[in-house]
């Protein structure tokens, strides 16, 4: 066999492999237990896929992009949370942490994944 085979052997499983780890980190990898008070879910960056609404609300919440309740502000939503029960995709990313804040009578839960850490070397 010549270096090309070889290499196109070598490689379709390391494409499995990635397809797989994407697919797995936009689905979510995941999922918050249900919240009906404010909540600090993550202080890494990542990716929302969906929030689910368990109970339904007189009000919207808010997941914003921060990492702590001082820094909740309209500059940081990066969605609104449905006031009617459900499934709610998300597909946003966040690069600071996430914050999810139910609104009135709410109760929900997020399923996410966190970015991979990078290592050098």
């Amino acid at each position: 066999m010549d270096t090309a085979t070889l290499s196109a052997i070598l490689n379709t499983p390391r494409s499995v492999f990635n397809l797989a780890t994407t697919q797995l980190f936009l689905a979510g990898n995941t999922t918050s237990p249900a919240y009906a008070t404010s909540v600090v879910l993550s202080t890494q960056a990542g990716w929302v896929a969906n929030i689910q609404v368990l109970a339904a609300g007189s009000a919207p919440g808010f997941i914003y992009n921060c990492t702590n309740f001082g820094a909740v502000a309209d500059s940081t939503k990066i969605m609104p949370i449905q006031t009617f029960l459900g499934a709610q995709q998300g597909f946003v990313n966040f690069n600071s942490g996430l914050v999810m804040i139910p609104g009135p009578g709410q109760l929900v839960s997020a399923t996410y994944s966190l970015q991979p850490q990078q290592v050098t070397t």
